[in-house]
């Protein structure tokens, strides 16, 4: 009996060619993390780069960054391809994720800003509306008051009214802002209450991981006077401006297009 023990053969559960090579997708998660890495500290190195090389060595890196996000979305699809073939609990969850983000999307596409939630007025958006920038001139105009006095105010990213008012005036009805931590780190807290209309910002260089990804520039769950605008507004915008695949709008004109059509 034990010499016959001793002779048998077991076979492993998974054939000794899959562990043949295990850093085969190596590659693959470097290119992820590459990618997030670069997204995440955008302020800290366009300085740097543009101190360096000036705004053309910041506008070729960002036209090649563009280029390589394209390739983000073939990233994401192989490695939830991965995912599902050898863990698929885990793999139907993050597909669950997918299709989850992708109907929120269309969702808050089609979804009307609701600036007055009390009123409920229909005509509240088709007003006199004014989108003010963040740029340093702002603050040596002193229109505070002529600001203040718009129906609807709508401002973007990171901007700061606390102190400035005089010249920036105070009054927010709409925040426009790519949910990325530096762009809202930096806003008052009172403006970040929930019930602030608010409209998340994307552009075709950042949809793979906007998908792909759970609570990447739009939450899991947005709050009732969320909204975002649709694929069509935004390539409509971009082909206003006459540009080309590796070039994108500003969130503030993309915005202005939005407004119109309400």
């Amino acid at each position: 009996y034990f010499e016959g023990l001793t002779s048998m053969s077991f076979v492993p559960a998974h054939p000794p060619e899959e562990y043949a090579n295990p850093f085969s997708l190596i590659w693959l998660y470097a290119i992820l993390c590459v990618y997030v890495f670069v997204s995440l500290t955008i302020p800290f190195w366009v300085p740097i780069l543009q101190r360096l090389t000036g705004r053309c060595g910041v506008y070729w890196v960002f036209a090649t960054l563009t280029y390589y996000a394209y390739l983000a979305w073939a990233v994401f699809a192989a490695l939830l391809a991965f995912t599902l073939a050898r863990f698929p609990p885990l793999g139907f969850l993050w597909l669950s994720v997918l299709l989850l983000r992708i109907a929120m999307f269309f969702r808050l596409s089609h979804r009307r800003p609701l600036v007055d939630a009390k009123a409920c007025d229909a005509d509240a958006l088709s007003r006199r509306v004014l989108l003010v920038g963040n740029g340093p001139s702002i603050r040596e105009r002193g229109l505070g008051p002529e600001i203040d006095s718009f129906d609807t105010v709508v401002r973007f990213n990171s901007f700061v009214t606390i102190g400035l008012q005089e010249h920036t005036g105070s009054k927010t009805s709409l925040w426009c802002h790519m949910m990325q931590w530096y762009h809202v780190g930096g806003v008052e807290v009172a403006q970040k209450a929930k019930r602030l209309p608010t409209c998340y910002a994307w552009n075709h260089v950042v949809m793979a991981p906007l998908f792909f990804v759970p609570n990447y520039l739009m939450p899991m769950l947005p709050h009732a006077n969320a909204f975002t605008w649709s694929i069509c507004t935004y390539w409509r915008a971009h082909s206003y401006l006459g540009l080309r695949l590796h070039q994108v709008p500003t969130t503030g004109f993309v915005m202005l297009m939005r407004m119109l059509e309400i």
